[in-house]
């Protein structure tokens, strides 16, 4: 058994690819870590943090294997993955796809929790355009419990879109997911007022 699961393991690390890197201090003790995407030859992604150890070397600090969209999941556009970035401790994780009249983007927001050592979703921006008629964005704020709702209306047909700048609300039954456990797309927020589901 132990034979078979060093085979896995170095058959995993043959086959996979760095398609994406960031640094960054993320634990606020004024050193860079250091944040890589990989991607396997199943196209499964995984993102991982580094940390320096003692002789400066590069050790795996943390892992997560939910929170990078595959390259088959865009729809027609393609990739949907973007890049990351890091700043102010957070880590930024941009997606978009679509194809034909419609387009969409997520842009999610993750960051260590200090107190309780856990890794949370602490933002996240919507955007949902559909050529024809309208150009939706969300933007999601989980610390403060707050949303901003915009529509722009690509259509004069009254009956078929409104215009609303800047609706701000606060965000009922407000959790903060984890950053392991969240399934990209499957989360929902109902805007009040205008009863619209958004998914993030």
């Amino acid at each position: 058994m132990k034979i078979f699961y060093i085979v896995v393991l170095l058959s995993a690390f043959l086959f996979a690819s760095e398609i994406s890197e960031a640094f960054g201090d993320l634990d606020g003790d004024g050193k860079d870590e250091r944040v890589v995407v990989w991607q396997d030859s199943d196209l499964h992604r995984v993102l991982q943090i580094f940390k320096k150890d003692s002789e400066n070397k590069w050790i795996k600090w943390q892992e997560f294997s939910n929170v990078i969209m595959k390259s088959d999941e865009g729809g027609a556009m393609g990739d949907p993955f973007e890049g990351l970035e890091i700043k102010n401790r957070v880590i930024t994780i941009n997606h978009s796809g679509g194809g034909g009249r419609f387009e969409w983007g997520y842009t999610y927001k993750y960051r260590l929790d200090l107190k309780d050592k856990i890794w949370k979703l602490i933002g996240v921006t919507v955007n949902m355009l559909d050529k024809n008629v309208k150009d939706q964005n969300l933007d999601y704020n989980l610390l403060t419990k707050k949303a901003i709702y915009k529509v722009e209306c690509l259509t004069e047909e009254a009956n078929k879109c409104k215009n609303i700048k800047n609706f701000v609300f606060d965000v009922k039954n407000n959790n903060q997911i984890n950053m392991n456990e969240i399934k990209l797309g499957e989360n929902k927020l109902i805007v009040p007022k205008y009863n619209e589901k958004i998914y993030y």
